[in-house]
């Protein structure tokens, strides 16, 4: 979960989004430790949706405070461009 974590520390991405830069295959089911991260309150959603890998739209979600904690970063070190 922490690959998945550094990548939502870089950014808003998708589930698909977030597994492929993470390097995982559609077949390790990344989007199961997407969802734990959202339901641990380390990832939320921004509102958005894009279009995923197989056509259907996916939530677009972005690190939280507590999820830049957890990822060793600091509140001081999300990009402003968020």
């Amino acid at each position: 979960m922490l690959r998945l974590l550094a990548v939502y520390a870089k950014g808003p991405a998708t589930a698909d989004e977030a597994a492929r830069a993470a390097g995982f295959t559609a077949d390790d089911g990344a989007w199961k430790r997407v969802s734990d991260l959202f339901g641990l309150g380390l990832i939320t959603g921004t509102g958005q949706t894009r279009l995923g890998d197989h056509g259907k739209p996916q939530a677009v979600r972005a690190i939280t405070r507590a999820g830049l904690l957890v990822a060793g970063l600091g509140d001081d070190e999300q990009p402003e461009t968020w």
